[in-house]
């Protein structure tokens, strides 16, 4: 290979070697962009389900401990599960008895979602830490305002706040990822993803209200003497009111 041509200039050849090293810095397959799809694919439906067990708890009138405690176990038995994900879709792109085909579909399928195949450790990490901060968003923020206001109205608002805040972010970040073309594209693409998060939350929100309103009419969980006496034989109450 010629460093210089017969002008003596730099050869095309080496500036194209030189360009062609240095693309996946910065163009597609660059770490920093797999790293963000990462984020986005371990953060983006997590904060979603995370605002929605809020939400669901909230309306059902649980305590702030109760809410935080619940969503925070959700977040922790979550990580199995993206853990999972992670690793079935790796294993799909290795399976010694699928066909060239599938095995091309599977590694397109995780290129589309978080990169290059043979970097798969950097993606689990950044997934499963993307998907803890994400998940602790809501559940963080509703115990921080509940314990400055003592006020579950307020509470509510603000971390629907911070939750749709997040969500538009990640929703940016996908669109990038994805290559969204045009301002058009990126709103489309946050409308999108803010419409879900509100639907999911304020389904949740509905349902919990609802359950909660049928265990109370039910006499459900109370404790008290009525239910004894729906469940039990008339014969057996009285004997125990004695104890």
């Amino acid at each position: 290979m010629q460093l210089f041509d017969d002008s003596g200039s730099v050869s095309a050849e080496i500036v194209a070697s030189a360009v062609d090293d240095r693309a996946p810095e910065t163009g597609e397959g660059s770490t920093s962009l797999e790293i963000l799809k990462s984020i986005v694919y371990g953060g983006l439906m997590e904060i979603i389900a995370s605002f929605s067990v809020v939400a669901s708890a909230a309306a059902a009138e649980a305590t702030a401990m109760s809410i935080v405690a619940l969503a925070l176990a959700s977040v922790v038995g979550g990580i199995f599960a993206i853990g999972h994900n992670l690793w079935d879709l790796r294993d799909d792109c290795y399976k010694g008895n699928s066909s060239q085909e599938t095995k091309q579909e599977a590694t397109n399928k995780y290129k589309a979602l978080l990169g290059r195949i043979n970097y798969f450790p950097l993606h689990a990490v950044f997934a499963i830490l993307s998907f803890v901060v994400f998940g602790m968003v809501p559940p963080v923020a509703y115990g921080f305002s509940y314990h400055k206001t003592s006020d579950k109205d307020y509470t509510m608002v603000a971390v629907a706040i911070v939750s749709l805040f997040c969500v538009s972010l990640l929703a940016i970040f996908k669109a990038y990822v994805t290559r969204c073309k045009g301002f058009f594209e990126y709103v489309k693409t946050v409308v999108y993803y803010l419409t879900t998060a509100v639907s999911v939350s304020g389904v949740s929100y509905v349902v919990g209200i609802l359950v909660s309103r049928l265990i109370e009419e039910l006499g459900l969980f109370d404790g008290s003497s009525d239910v004894a006496t729906m469940l039990l034989p008339h014969g057996i109450v009285p004997s125990l009111a004695s104890f």
